[in-house]
Formats: structure tokens, C-alpha cells, sequence
């Protein structure tokens, strides 16, 4: 692309690294995470998502983590696509506990929750209404309030 002079920027570089993760090409789109560092890119919160969520979907959720310790860092605030990314990666990998702190996390930091991320842990924990899982329920309850 750079050749016919478009100049690429974070939101086309976060296509970019997303497709290359749900094409199983997940070497190449960290190749491009440090190419865009490289040429000076700044990357955004929905670069550093798109970076969590793939690697996430390929089974590092710890590295993700490390990610959006950097993002937070950096300045950059993640949403609640970029926590839901990293409690499912860890619901994925059998670190249940592990996601509901990411889901703490969210409410410390003033992350609103939404319906996403309420369906995904009352169906990965295979929560019911009203029953079946009831000491998570009262503490990510509590903690969504804070």
C-alpha cells in the first residue's frame, strides 16, 4: 500500500493486525504491530484491542495481559470490548479466576460493563438466573456497583 502512497494509520493498521489473527496468520500481525512501532505509529486503543482480542484468540491471554498493561501505561484507555477480549481469553484457557479479576479490574478502572460482558461470564461460568453459581454472581455483582 505505502508503494501507490497511501500512508497507513492506526485505525487501517488495527484492520490490518485483526484480519491477520482470524486468518490464523498471527506471526505476520505481530510482524505488522512492530512495524507500525517502527515507522513511528502511535498506536490507539482500538490498535492495542485488535492486538489483545488476537492474541487472545490464539491462546495467549497472559501476553494480552502484559499488552494492556503497556496500553494503560501509554495512556490509552481500554473499553469494554478490549476487557471482554481478555476475560473470554482466559475463560478459553481454564483461567476462570484469573477473568473475573479482569472483570474487577474493569469496574475499578470505571469501565462501564455491558451486556456483552454480563453474557459472557453468566455463560462461560454456566451461571442460571437464579442459581448455580451464586458466590460469583454476589461478587461480580458487587464489583460491576463500585
Amino acid at each position: 500500500m505505502e508503494e501507490r502512497q497511501f500512508r497507513l494509520n492506526e485505525y487501517i493498521y488495527s484492520s490490518l493486525i485483526s484480519g491477520l489473527f482470524k486468518e490464523g496468520k498471527s506471526e505476520d500481525a505481530m510482524n505488522l504491530w512492530k512495524e507500525m512501532i517502527k515507522k513511528g505509529c502511535k498506536p490507539n486503543s482500538v490498535v492495542y484491542s485488535a492486538l489483545i482480542d488476537g492474541l487472545c484468540r490464539v491462546g495467549k491471554p497472559d501476553e494480552a495481559e502484559e499488552v494492556l498493561f503497556e496500553m494503560m501505561n501509554k495512556g490509552c484507555i481500554p473499553n469494554a470490548f478490549t476487557y471482554s477480549s481478555l476475560m473470554k481469553g482466559f475463560f478459553d484457557s481454564g483461567k476462570s479466576d484469573k477473568a473475573i479479576q479482569i472483570w474487577k479490574e474493569m469496574a475499578k478502572n470505571n469501565c462501564i460493563c455491558n451486556a456483552c460482558n454480563f453474557l459472557l461470564i453468566v455463560e462461560t461460568l454456566g451461571c442460571k438466573p437464579y442459581g448455580g453459581c451464586e458466590w460469583y454472581q454476589t461478587d461480580i455483582l458487587e464489583s460491576s456497583k463500585q
